[in-house]
């Protein structure tokens, strides 16, 4: 159902931002946002005098139309969790800290650790190569490993930038098998030869996904669920069927053109979001796995180091800040001087933003559930508050 009370003022935003060029219409497991408008703050003569009274007049002056959740926590002290806008805006329900969204490609980092955790187990290497655990595995695949998949280093074609072309082919509504979606990209020709450049690719992290449930024996949400999420007390978070009922999970909006109308977004099923895109969970259990991943607890100190480690370098303009690299799962930067590991993600109807500094021990959240919104931009406000601080 198409609701039209749009705001004038996010009528002439997305006007204004309809004269940069074009972006990419669909979302489909980006990393970060799909938008980049933002409205212009109004001066002030006031400056609040505790960061949290910072952040919260940001978001009023700045983001005013922000529909989602925000989380900024400072050395184990949480400055702001707070909801703005509509969940579900035909039912005039309000986002709160217990509001579940859908996080898209921050889930990659869920399926890194997974690997990780077999890997410890001794019961695969990120040196594998792929074909050991693909049934008719293409020739063009032979010198892929586990690591290239884990790195966006393997050359294989995002399948996800097949959707346009395949739209008379693909039912993103229905449920589909691993083999079948493997099948839209499995006999495409490398993109480039495996470890030689860096392009994103949710093809890689759905076929760890496969990896995981072959060698666990286990469905990848039952594995994610009983390794990671029940461990870590994410009682929260979890796989996102649509055939499911989700208690205080948000509904996800789009615009659509040329009316800039807010609609609900389209289905989107989770069998194609899969290990690259699956998962919910809400500001609070994101910030228990921030702060696992501080500790051994998942897994040693070591393979933890080896995760936020990386020589791969992204290619600048980019999903990530220029001069940032990819670890397993994690981009990481450097933002005013402080080392950054972050990661976004985008589906239909929600965009998502997770950054963590480790040696200021600050983590920024950002869950929402309108599709054009910008919540890297919004990071990036909320570090410039919280990193000034110190």
């Amino acid at each position: 159902m198409k609701i039209k009370n749009i705001v004038t003022v996010l009528l002439v935003s997305f006007i204004l931002a309809s004269c940069a060029p074009a972006a990419k219409v669909v979302p489909t497991e980006t990393v970060m946002p799909l938008s980049t408008f933002t409205l212009v703050p109004p001066t002030s003569t006031s400056t609040p005098s505790t960061p949290e009274a910072r952040i919260d007049k940001y978001m009023q002056l700045s983001h005013s139309s922000f529909s989602g959740v925000i989380f900024v926590a400072q050395k184990g002290k949480v400055l702001i969790s707070q909801g703005y806008g509509l969940a579900d805006r035909e039912l005039d329900v309000a986002n709160t800290t217990q509001t579940k969204f859908a996080i898209g490609s921050m889930t990659k980092a869920f399926t890194a650790m997974g690997i990780m955790i077999l890997q410890e187990r001794g019961q695969l290497s990120v040196h594998d190569p792929i074909c050991n655990y693909i049934a008719d595995c293409p020739t063009a695949w032979k010198s892929i490993t586990l690591h290239h998949l884990l790195t966006h280093t393997s050359g294989i074609h995002n399948f996800t930038d097949l959707y346009p072309e395949l739209k008379d082919e693909v039912n993103i509504c229905r449920e589909y098998k691993l083999e079948e979606v493997i099948a839209y990209f499995k006999d495409l020709p490398l993109d480039f030869a495996p470890g030689s450049q860096w392009s994103y690719s949710n093809s890689g992290y759905f076929l760890l996904g496969v990896v995981i449930e072959k060698i666990s024996g286990e469905s990848y949400e039952t594995f994610i669920q009983k390794n990671i999420l029940q461990p870590l007390g994410m009682s929260e978070s979890g796989y996102d069927r649509s055939s499911t009922i989700v208690k205080n999970r948000a509904s996800g909006y789009s615009i659509e053109r040329p009316y800039y109308e807010i609609v609900n977004a389209p289905c989107y099923d989770v069998s194609l979001k899969f290990a690259h895109g699956g998962l919910y969970s809400t500001v609070m259990d994101l910030y228990k796995w921030d702060q696992a991943l501080y500790t051994d607890q998942l897994v040693s100190k070591e393979t933890m180091n080896t995760i936020f480690t990386s020589t791969v370098p992204i290619p600048s303009g980019r999903e990530f800040p220029d001069g940032a690299v990819y670890g397993y799962g994690w981009g990481i930067s450097n933002y005013l001087g402080h080392r950054v590991v972050e990661h976004g993600g985008g589906v239909y109807g929600f965009v998502t933003y997770l950054g963590r500094y480790p040696d200021d021990q600050v983590t920024i959240i950002v869950l929402s559930n309108m599709d054009f919104e910008s919540p890297f931009s919004i990071s990036r406000g909320l570090a410039d508050i919280v990193l000034e601080e110190k």
